[in-house]
Formats: structure tokens, C-alpha cells, sequence
């Protein structure tokens, strides 16, 4: 299988690279900064070890040995390398495993640094697999081109799919410095490439490979293939992708002389200042160590340095001692155990293989001891008194309480009246403390309460716990209920009035009887004759002046009261006292007086005869009077009667129907009688009456 590897380049596919080397050719540029470890970096065998048999594959943990004799420790491009000689054997066997058992559809990278001054008499293997029961072979390394010795990269998978050839590179290797080569298969485009000094030398299309590059017996050799091929000089930094690495990247690694060192990082990073712990107490910070390079950092003990390094320690140390792999972390804990009210400082170092070892980070903090004082709103301010004074039954008073952190560490304060708690009337209106936590010279603010709901003295007290080393502070509290008392004097019937008449006024006295301010909220005229009566709240000796007096203890005012009824009958009503007296928050004074008619009944005008004449004689048996009608002055309605006389002394009169009554001013009425004589207001004779005969109307 293996001599397929060893022909040399057929003349028309040197003249197909040549042409594409003339148009493909990159421009090297020099990178700034190293790009460090790159992605999809699978395995990296470093090859710094300086004795043993075993060498560490940073990125994936497969670790190679040496089957038989060792190559030695030399200076590598990158910090150690390895010697390998064809002449004592040298080389290394990596296990079977699965990440570089790449897929017939992958992409994948193969990278190293290499030194030569061998005749390359034939091909030598710095890295490479070979199957002894299937046909997967693949190597890089260094093999004869005409005259020169030049890099090379031969790939077949286990079917034997694959360039009948090795792809070689043009510029010559075996010169005595280091070189850095790289072996792309790109299956994105389906391309096999080499890379020498970070520039592109050979190409070779080859679209599909047709199974895979697995194998469960395989091992990986380096600084030989199998049993042969062996290498002749240094190696140093041989690393696997899986994936094509880009011109720009294998650019970047040749051009800043190295592959990947680890680099130590650390979170949170320096520094970290543990601010103020309260002495006896503890602050613990966590940090966690990664790669940033992903390139595998080894670990040592880590340690406390600096001035105070007896102020902290290092607790659930996860990273002493430990390799980082690509991706992986660890984290170690640093605990600040202040002992003394002072800054205190020190030096977390963390040694590694990171070139730039050891990581530190500067550590601060200081040691505090809370401070707490306590005042209120009622001088003397910091007497830890409270007095509310006198507080009206019903009502309430509150009393604001200021706590402050006056110490260098956190006042964190408990549960306020838990242990010593308030009773009723007192309580804890508002509570911005209970739990908080207090910076130096931070406040909060409680109010204390009183709500009296029975008149007396009352007295109690409050704690309000810390973590002050002088314990929890206690509070006094005291203050007296009282309440308002109103007493309203009676008031006699008014008495009886015309109506339209107002009568004299009267002055109801309006007393506060109790200890406290008496607040009226209304005086008013109610009931069902509320009309019939007047208020007059500037009445009296001492007037209240308003609807609603404010009445303190002791004192009084007056209203003043008249009756003027509108119209006659016996009148009530109620003065109605609204107050905040709680025993008697209404009081009702009654109000009655009678109403008297002033109406006069006024006689009407008496009606005027307008015929016939009045002492008219002869006249006929039928009579019409005739007579202008009555005015009344009250406007009352006017009825007439008409009498029958006999004689003119009006004796043995006899009423007489008044037969129609017109709407003008003049009235009909109509008599009848044989011989009969007739008279309105006067004397008529009838016709053929022997005597007079008298008629009066009325």
C-alpha cells in the first residue's frame, strides 16, 4: 500500500501545479498579534515533556507513549520539542480514537512545526495512520522532489480512495530551520491541500472520497509510519482540526512563530476588593480558571501571598493540580476571615504552563464593625422616648423613628418588635427596616403609632434587633386617650306668632364638657317645619360663627334661634349638632311655636237697586229686579237673598228664590205672587194692594 505513496509526480500533473501555483500564490502578510489556538482543534501534542514516556494531548486527552525507544527533549519552536532519529527508532503511538476518525464528508487540518538536515533519501513520516486490515493510509511528512526535500501529504481512505500519489510542496525543508507545515482536506470544494511557511504549494481536486477514514485498530505515529519511514530531526506542536484551516489562519500561526500557548485567565479578574466584613464574619469570592487559548493548561498548587495573606484562604480548590482541557474550567474559592477592624490585602497567585505564569490576583478588604444609632422625631431626639402626649379617643398619631449605620460595616437589622412587641393603642405604622441591610452612614425610617380608642394613660416599649455587637436597642412609648364631651342646652316652645311675624330670638349654648377638643361638623335646622324657623350662628353671647366651631376643652359658643311661621297651626322642627364627640356624635334640640292667622274678614259693598225704583208703587203681580252686584274687599265670594215683607217694619218676612244670576254687574231675580208688592233695599207697592208690602234683599 505504501509504495503508492513513494512514486514520484507525473510530469503533466507538476505542469497543472505549477500553473495553478502561478495564479493561486497568496501574498504573506504579517500578522499583528498571535491569533493563539484555533477553532475545531481536536488533539494537540505539544511535545514540551522533558522526561517520561508519556506525551499529553492537550485538546483531547489522548495521550501518546512511546512504543519502543523515545525521542528526546529539545528546544521547539514553541517552547519544548522532541529529537526523533531513523537510527535509534525514535517515535510515538497515539491510540485509536474516534476524533480523528474523520467522516468521507469532512473537512479536516493536520498542522506541525518540523527541523531537518536529513539527505531525505526517501520518505519521512512526522505524523500519520495505517491500517494493517483495511486500506486507510495517511501521512504527513518530508520526502525527495528532484534534488530538493520537500513536504508532502498523501491521503487514502480505508477502501483505498485516494490520489495515486503524494501531494508535495515545492520549497526545500531539510535545511536545518524550522518550517511549519500544514495538510488540508477541504471536502467542501473537494480539494486536497499543502501549506509550507504559511504559503500554498500544491493542490490536488479530488471531489469525493469514498468511505471514511476510521479504524478501531489504528494507531497514530509520530516521527514514523508503522514500522518504517522514520523521521529524521525536530517536531514540535502537531495538531489536529476538524476542519480546513483558512490561508489566513495557517498565514497567522507561521508568520507569529508559534501555534498555541495556554493562556490562564481568571473570573472575576483582578482585583477584587471584598469591601467591608464584619470582624468574625466571613465574605467568600469565587473564581473560575479557564484557557483562554484552548490549548490545555496544567496547573499548580495554587497560594496566598502578599501582606495580610493570613486574612484569607483558599477554599474547594478545584484547579491545584489540574490540566485544563479545551473547553473545561475549574474554580477555587477565596475566603475573607477578617480578625481585626482593619484593610487587610494579599495575592491569590495561580502557577501554570501559560508562559506568562503565574496568573495573580490582588485581594482587599477590611475588617468592620457595624454601628448602630437610633433617634425620633420628639426632642430630646436621642433619649429613646417617645412621647405622643394627648391623643383624642378615635383619632390617631404617628412618631417617625431614624435608624443609622454609624460603624464601618453592614448594619443588618432583624425583626423589629418581634421579641418586645407593641400593644394596643400602639403599633408599627410604616416599617422600612425589618430586614435591611445598612451601608455606613445609611438610614431608614419607621413610624410608630398611637390610635386611643378609650380615654386613659398608656405606656410600652419596642426592640429593634441588629447585628451591632451591643445588641437590640429598646424604644419607649407613651401617650394618653382622651376624648371630647358635648352638652347643648334646652330651648323653650316659641310663642304663638302671627304668621309673616318673626319672633325674638332665642340662644341655645353649645358646651365642650371633655378633655379633648370638641370638632363640630354641622349645625343645621331639621324636621318637618324646618322652614318655619331661622339659625343664626352669630347668635348669642359668644357666637360660634360658622357651621362648624372647633370647641376646645371647657369652652362654649352660642347660635341664636327665631320662629316666623308662614303659615298658621302648631310648628316643630329640630336643631341638629353633628360633632366628633364618639359617646354623642348627634344631638337634637326640638323647636315648636303655633302660627296665627293675620287674615280680617271684611264686609262686601251692599248692593245698588237699579229697578225698579226703590218706594216704586202699583206695580204688576210679576216683578224682575234688577240690582248692580257686590264688591268684596277680601275677595270673598258674595251670596244674595231676597225676602217677601208684609210691612215696612220687616216682620213676617219670607225669602224668595232668586230666579238667574247674569255675569254682568247687574243681577235678575224674579218674584211671584198674586197682589203681591216687591222691594230691594226700599219700598215698592204692588198694583191693586190694599196695604204696602215689603221686600228686602240681603
Amino acid at each position: 500500500m505504501m509504495k503508492q505513496s513513494f512514486k514520484s509526480i507525473r510530469l503533466v500533473l507538476s505542469l497543472l501545479t505549477m500553473i495553478s501555483l502561478i495564479f493561486v500564490m497568496p501574498v504573506v502578510i504579517k500578522a499583528a498579534t498571535p491569533v493563539g489556538c484555533l477553532s475545531a482543534m481536536t488533539n494537540i501534542w505539544k511535545l514540551d515533556e522533558t522526561s517520561g514516556t508519556t506525551f499529553t494531548d492537550t485538546a483531547g486527552a489522548v495521550n501518546g507513549t512511546c512504543p519502543s525507544s523515545c525521542p528526546t527533549p529539545s528546544t521547539g519552536k514553541v517552547s519544548g520539542a522532541q529529537d526523533f532519529s531513523a537510527a535509534t527508532s525514535t517515535s510515538i503511538d497515539v491510540p485509536p480514537n474516534p476524533s480523528f476518525d474523520w467522516l468521507s464528508a469532512g473537512s479536516f487540518s493536520i498542522e506541525f512545526w518540523m527541523k531537518s538536515s536529513s539527505a531525505c533519501s526517501g520518505n519521512e513520516v512526522v505524523v500519520g495512520r495505517e491500517s494493517a486490515i483495511t486500506q486507510l493510509s495517511w501521512w504527513v511528512g518530508i520526502g525527495p522532489s528532484g534534488t530538493n526535500c520537500v513536504a508532502r501529504f498523501f491521503l487514502k481512505d480505508k477502501l483505498g480512495n485516494g490520489p495515486t500519489s503524494s501531494l508535495a510542496g515545492y520549497t526545500p525543508v531539510n535545511d536545518g530551520v524550522w518550517h511549519h507545515i500544514v495538510a488540508v482536506r477541504d471536502n467542501n470544494i473537494g480539494q486536497n491541500r499543502i501549506y509550507v511557511d504559511g504559503s500554498l504549494e500544491n493542490l490536488i481536486d479530488f471531489p469525493t472520497y469514498g468511505d471514511d477514514f476510521s479504524s478501531l485498530t489504528a494507531k497514530l505515529n509520530i516521527g514514523y509510519l508503522t514500522s518504517s519511514f522514520y523521521f529524521n530531526g525536530t517536531v514540535d506542536e502537531v495538531a489536529l482540526y476538524s476542519r480546513s484551516l483558512t490561508q489566513q489562519e495557517i498565514q497567522s500561526h507561521f508568520n507569529n512563530g508559534a501555534d498555541c500557548d495556554p493562556v490562564a485567565s481568571v473570573t472575576p479578574p483582578s482585583p477584587i476588593n471584598f469591601g467591608g466584613v464584619f470582624v468574625g464574619s466571613t465574605s467568600t469570592q469565587t473564581f473560575t480558571v479557564t484557557d483562554s487559548d484552548n490549548a490545555g493548561l496544567n496547573i499548580s498548587t495554587l497560594s496566598l501571598g502578599g501582606t495580610d495573606p493570613g486574612e484569607f484562604n483558599i477554599q474547594a480548590d478545584s484547579c491545584s493540580n489540574q490540566l485544563l482541557l479545551p473547553s473545561s474550567s475549574c474554580t477555587v474559592d477565596v475566603v475573607f476571615a477578617p480578625t481585626t477592624q482593619s484593610a487587610s490585602s494579599a495575592v491569590l497567585s495561580i502557577p501554570s504552563n501559560d508562559p506568562n505564569s503565574p496568573l495573580t490576583v490582588t485581594l482587599s478588604g477590611n475588617g468592620t464593625v457595624p454601628g448602630i444609632v437610633v433617634t425620633d422625631s420628639m426632642a430630646p431626639t436621642d433619649d429613646k422616648d417617645i412621647p405622643f402626649g394627648n391623643v383624642t379617643e378615635g383619632n390617631s398619631s404617628t412618631k417617625l423613628v431614624t435608624i443609622k449605620n454609624t460603624g464601618t460595616a453592614d448594619l443588618v437589622i432583624g425583626n423589629i418588635a418581634v421579641i418586645d412587641p407593641l400593644a394596643l393603642p400602639f403599633s408599627i405604622a410604616a416599617d422600612n427596616c425589618t430586614g435591611k441591610t445598612l451601608l455606613t452612614s445609611e438610614t431608614c425610617t419607621l413610624s410608630i403609632g398611637i390610635s386611643p380608642t378609650t380615654v386613659g394613660s398608656f405606656t410600652d416599649s419596642f426592640d429593634i434587633p441588629s447585628n451591632d455587637p451591643g445588641g437590640p436597642v429598646t424604644v419607649h412609648v407613651s401617650g394618653t386617650g382622651t376624648a371630647p364631651g358635648i352638652t347643648v342646652s334646652d330651648l323653650s316652645a316659641f310663642p304663638d306668632t302671627t304668621e309673616g311675624i318673626i319672633s325674638a330670638p332665642q340662644t341655645v349654648t353649645i358646651v365642650n364638657t371633655g378633655l379633648a377638643t370638641l370638632n363640630v361638623s354641622n349645625i343645621q335646622i331639621t324636621g318637618t317645619d324646618a322652614s318655619e324657623f331661622t339659625l343664626n350662628l352669630s347668635g348669642g353671647s359668644t357666637p360660634c360663627g360658622s357651621a362648624a366651631p372647633v370647641i376646645n376643652a371647657g369652652s362654649s359658643c352660642t347660635v341664636g334661634l327665631t320662629f316666623s311661621p308662614q303659615t298658621t297651626g302648631a310648628k316643630s322642627a329640630n336643631l341638629q349638632i353633628d360633632s366628633d364627640d364618639p359617646n354623642n356624635g348627634t344631638v337634637n334640640v326640638a323647636l315648636s311655636g303655633t302660627g296665627l292667622s293675620s287674615i280680617v274678614n271684611n264686609a262686601p259693598s251692599a248692593p245698588i237697586l237699579v229697578s225698579p225704583a226703590n218706594n216704586a208703587t202699583g206695580l204688576g203681580t210679576t216683578v224682575d229686579f234688577t240690582w248692580q252686584k257686590s264688591t268684596d274687599p277680601d275677595g270673598d265670594t258674595v251670596s244674595y237673598k231676597l225676602y217677601y215683607c208684609e210691612d215696612q217694619t220687616f216682620t213676617g218676612c219670607t225669602p224668595v228664590s232668586v230666579a238667574s244670576v247674569g255675569n254682568r254687574g247687574i243681577f235678575y231675580a224674579g218674584t211671584f205672587g198674586s197682589g203681591a208688592g216687591l222691594l230691594l233695599f226700599g219700598i215698592v207697592f204692588a198694583g191693586g194692594i190694599k196695604r204696602r208690602r215689603k221686600i228686602a234683599a240681603i
